[in-house]
Protein backbone atom coordinates (compact mmCIF):
# COMPACT_ATOMS: atom_id res chain seq x y z
CA UNK A 1 0.00 0.00 0.00
CA UNK A 2 1.63 3.62 -0.87
CA UNK A 3 0.48 6.54 0.84
CA UNK A 4 0.54 9.75 -0.88
CA UNK A 5 1.46 12.90 1.09
CA UNK A 6 -1.41 16.11 0.38
CA UNK A 7 -0.12 18.87 -1.47
CA UNK A 8 -0.34 21.91 0.61
CA UNK A 9 -0.59 25.16 -1.57
CA UNK A 10 0.15 28.20 -0.33
CA UNK A 11 -1.09 31.39 -1.90
CA UNK A 12 -0.49 34.79 -0.75
CA UNK A 13 -2.98 36.36 1.35
CA UNK A 14 -5.23 38.90 -0.15
CA UNK A 15 -4.66 42.28 0.12
CA UNK A 16 -7.15 44.60 2.08
CA UNK A 17 -8.99 47.41 -0.55
CA UNK A 18 -8.15 50.80 -0.55
CA UNK A 19 -9.61 52.82 1.94
CA UNK A 20 -12.68 55.06 1.14
CA UNK A 21 -13.82 57.91 2.76
CA UNK A 22 -17.39 57.25 1.90
CA UNK A 23 -18.67 60.71 1.33
CA UNK A 24 -21.72 60.37 -0.41
CA UNK A 25 -21.03 56.79 -1.07
CA UNK A 26 -17.82 57.43 -3.00
CA UNK A 27 -19.13 59.28 -5.87
CA UNK A 28 -16.30 62.44 -5.33
CA UNK A 29 -19.54 64.80 -4.19
CA UNK A 30 -18.17 66.29 -0.44
CA UNK A 31 -21.09 68.09 1.37
CA UNK A 32 -18.86 71.20 1.70
CA UNK A 33 -19.71 72.08 -1.75
CA UNK A 34 -23.43 70.78 -1.62
CA UNK A 35 -23.97 72.50 0.76
CA UNK A 36 -22.80 75.58 -0.75
CA UNK A 37 -24.86 74.84 -3.72
CA UNK A 38 -28.30 74.53 -1.67
CA UNK A 39 -27.56 77.46 -0.49
CA UNK A 40 -27.32 79.17 -3.10
CA UNK A 41 -30.41 77.66 -5.34
CA UNK A 42 -32.26 78.99 -2.24
CA UNK A 43 -30.98 82.46 -2.86
CA UNK A 44 -31.71 82.08 -6.83
CA UNK A 45 -35.17 80.81 -5.91
CA UNK A 46 -35.86 83.58 -3.61
CA UNK A 47 -34.32 85.73 -5.80
CA UNK A 48 -36.50 84.82 -8.53
CA UNK A 49 -39.56 84.97 -6.44
CA UNK A 50 -39.40 88.37 -5.73
CA UNK A 51 -38.50 89.46 -9.06
CA UNK A 52 -41.96 87.45 -10.15
CA UNK A 53 -43.88 89.28 -7.51
CA UNK A 54 -42.57 93.05 -8.43
CA UNK A 55 -43.30 92.05 -12.08
CA UNK A 56 -46.83 91.22 -11.48
CA UNK A 57 -49.67 93.49 -10.16
CA UNK A 58 -51.19 91.78 -6.75
CA UNK A 59 -54.78 90.78 -7.31
CA UNK A 60 -56.92 91.71 -4.11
Amino acid sequence: MTTTKPTVVTTKPVAAPPRQHNDLANTGASTGWLTALGVLLAATGALLLLLDRTHRPARR
